[in-house]
């Protein structure tokens, strides 16, 4: 997959908007004035103002692959998915892209063109590529600070109900590698968060590592569990 390029100057639409309004309230005496004032050149502004030319986003409308209404839909397509905790991969939006296309000319086309993600992200500074790390379903939910607080309240109820000491508590945490999964993937979600948690449903095979340390300061040799290759009865 092509790297996703930097991206316009997004603002620069904003100025232009915000000079030719200016400009219609009478609050700049002229376009010179204007262009100086938003910093934007003369000759653009001139043309824009004067209807002469038009955006190049709105000048390539009929050239897009998809409509402004489909692109519309996949916009918050990504945003839903990008609140419910499962941010889009690209390749899964170009898959979005063509199949809007396909329901709507009843032809198939195989892949859309390297830079359309590009030009799709120009036309929505509102979206943004960012990088996703894996989180399980049941940590998702379990990271409530509700629950946490829950549950050293009724930790240290026992420490002190069984007078425990240190060399008698131990910890015990395992990690799971799923088996052909990528740890980090390019996704697209709401511009100016952080980078996205992708939630799964963890029904992959995987391997297992556990790891026990106690409160004492020594930990026990880890133990890696794999998948078995046949069931034993006792």
């Amino acid at each position: 997959m092509p790297r996703v390029k930097k991206r316009n100057d997004t603002g620069r639409e904003i100025r232009i908007s915000a000079a030719i309004k200016s400009l219609n309230e009478g609050k700049q005496e002229s376009i010179r004035a204007a262009a100086e004032a938003f910093d934007i050149p003369k000759s653009t502004l001139y043309y824009r103002y004067t209807g002469e030319r038009t955006s190049h986003q709105l000048a390539q409308v009929d050239n897009q692959l998809i409509t402004v209404m489909e692109e519309k839909a996949i916009v918050a397509w990504c945003k839903e998915q990008d609140d419910r905790g499962f941010p889009p991969r690209l390749d899964m939006v170009k898959d979005m892209a063509l199949y809007l296309y396909e329901k709507r000319m009843g032809n198939k086309i195989i892949r859309v063109g390297k830079n359309w993600i590009t030009r799709f992200l120009d036309r929505h500074p509102d979206l943004a590529t960012k990088f996703s790390t894996k989180l399980d379903r049941q940590r998702a939910h379990a990271s409530c600070p509700c629950l946490l607080k829950d549950y050293f309240s009724k930790l240290s109820t026992i420490i002190r109900q069984h007078n425990l000491k240190p060399f008698q508590i131990f910890n015990m945490d395992e990690k799971g590698f799923l088996m052909g999964i990528a740890s980090r993937a390019k996704v697209l979600g709401r511009r100016g968060c952080k980078n996205p948690r992708v939630t799964h449903e963890g029904t992959r095979e995987m391997v297992t590592v556990v790891e026990t340390i106690c409160a004492a300061g020594f930990a026990l040799p880890p133990m890696v569990i794999n998948k078995g290759s046949a069931q034993y009865k006792g």
